[in-house]
């Protein structure tokens, strides 16, 4: 994904990769800070920043709104990462997936009880949900 972003920007960018190295690097730490706690859920009121990817007009979207349009361009229904990467798409980041199930308050057995349904999930090769119930037992 990270690939087909760089190609959804340079598609975007009228000056191409030069252009794309002299763009500022304040707004893209500004964005990476927020990223860091926000994820997918990421503002993004910078204009420049919005020209650069293709989503100018669009008010002021979230991080997610990038990918999904770097998702419907590039990854193929086809592909073996299309259901797994939708997944990510429709219900976000496993940090804001084990966000849902603990709540911002987690004690230290919510903490606990959401890394054992972790673990079945990884043990039986599956991907953490949203909402319960977490994996098939």
């Amino acid at each position: 994904m990270v690939v087909y972003g760089l190609k959804t920007i340079l598609e975007h960018n009228k000056e191409g990769f030069e252009g794309l190295l002299r763009f500022p690097q304040e707004p893209l730490l500004s964005i990476f800070s927020k990223a860091v706690k926000e994820a997918d859920r990421t503002a993004l009121d910078d204009l420049s920043y919005l020209n650069l990817l293709g989503l100018s007009g669009a008010g002021s979207p979230k991080a997610l709104s990038f990918w999904q349009l770097v998702f419907d361009r590039h990854i193929d229904p086809s592909s073996v990462f299309y259901e797994p990467l939708k997944r990510i798409l429709t219900e976000g980041a496993l940090a804001s997936r084990i966000i849902s199930h603990t709540g911002n308050s987690a004690t230290i057995e919510d903490i606990r009880s959401v890394y054992k349904q972790l673990a079945h999930c990884l043990e039986n090769n599956e991907m953490f949900p949203a909402q319960s119930p977490p994996c098939s037992p």
